[in-house]
């Protein structure tokens, strides 16, 4: 049964309200909005995109997946479900929504590199490339996309080639934090270098978020390194840790806790059934600065063992469990809790 679209205008105020931080009123309203329009896949949409960015992706998901359910063709909401989902780390789910994404449009640039990006974090570098590079070629503005193929670059040891990409990315949008913050981290300076001036009037700005502040004081204690400025190298080193550590709020206390009650969470012997695999993981152990690296570049020397780097995925499991099981004030994990 046709359904007349949403008024516009209804829409455009809803978003205006989200973008000046008014995000439960839109949210509200967004709902009111759909109880009129239950089948307007671009309200659904929408209000899922605002969950996400509030940090409810449960509601997103659900959101997202409601949208396609009236509108299967929906490649915008294919590609939100897959970043709501790769948030969650579930990336090979989260490539398979990119990929309807894709099959649905296929010049959808932001939908490939998003695909970069999970093939990235999947250790699979070339297709990676591949797929910013396809970004790049519909989209060859697409600042995030020369920043992603940058960081990839840089990753794989091109180091002269990641500088271009992120120059490319800078000059097209020269306020981007994350990209001055990672081409200072790979490049020489030299005196005039208007990078520098740009980066000193960007932290000047109030808008900024402490994350931004944080990587421009580093960007910036780079550069003074590389000019000799011993000074203002400090200056910038010391104000861009004072703002880390404010950032981290770190506390002996809360670790200690969260230790015990991890401790208590896992000292009940449980019987798992699982599936036997020919893989079996190497972990490799140490300290920071230790060798760590270099022992696992010395076992992945072999024909028969795969590098995996640094993966997150043993915490991104367990935490979700974690802090469900400390709102609910329960300190045992049951055989269901694996499931």
């Amino acid at each position: 049964m046709y359904q007349e679209p949403p008024p516009q205008e209804k829409i455009h105020s809803i978003i205006n309200l989200f973008a000046n931080n008014k995000k439960q009123e839109a949210i509200d309203k967004v709902n009111a909005l759909i109880k009129d329009y239950p089948k307007s896949s671009i309200l659904l949409n929408l209000v899922g995109t605002f969950y996400k960015s509030i940090k409810m992706p449960d509601k997103a998901i659900q959101s997202f997946e409601n949208a396609i359910t009236i509108k299967p063709d929906y490649a915008e909401a294919y590609n939100n479900l897959g970043a709501t989902l790769q948030e969650l780390g579930r990336l090979n789910m989260a490539a398979k929504n990119y990929e309807e994404a894709l099959s649905i449009k296929p010049d959808y640039a932001e939908a490939y590199n998003n695909l970069g990006n999970i093939l990235r974090e999947l250790g699979q570098q070339d297709m990676a490339f591949k797929n910013y590079e396809k970004a790049l070629t519909i989209k060859p503005d697409y600042a995030m996309a020369h920043y992603n193929l940058g960081i990839t670059l840089k990753e794989s040891g091109q180091r002269d080639t990641a500088v271009k990409s992120l120059e490319k990315a800078l000059a097209i949008q020269p306020n981007y934090v994350k990209a001055h913050h990672s081409l200072s981290s790979i490049k020489k300076f030299t005196k005039n270098d208007p990078q520098i001036t740009l980066m000193q009037s960007l932290l000047s700005n109030s808008d900024l978020s402490q994350s931004e502040r944080i990587q421009l004081c580093f960007a910036l204690a780079k550069a003074n390194e590389n000019l000799g400025n011993q000074e203002e190298l400090f200056e910038f080193l010391h104000e861009g840790n004072r703002l880390r550590k404010e950032e981290l709020n770190y506390s002996l206390d809360n670790s200690k806790i969260l230790s015990s009650t991890v401790k208590k969470m896992f000292s009940s012997t449980l019987s798992l059934s699982y599936e036997p695999s020919a893989i079996q993981p190497v972990f490799i152990v140490g300290m920071l600065r230790s060798g760590t690296s270099l022992a696992e570049q010395i076992i992945a020397s072999h024909h028969a063992v795969y590098g995996a780097g640094e993966l997150n995925t043993l915490a991104d499991l367990i935490e979700p469990i974690l802090n469900d099981h400390l709102a609910k004030d329960k300190h045992n994990l049951s055989a269901k809790t694996f499931l």
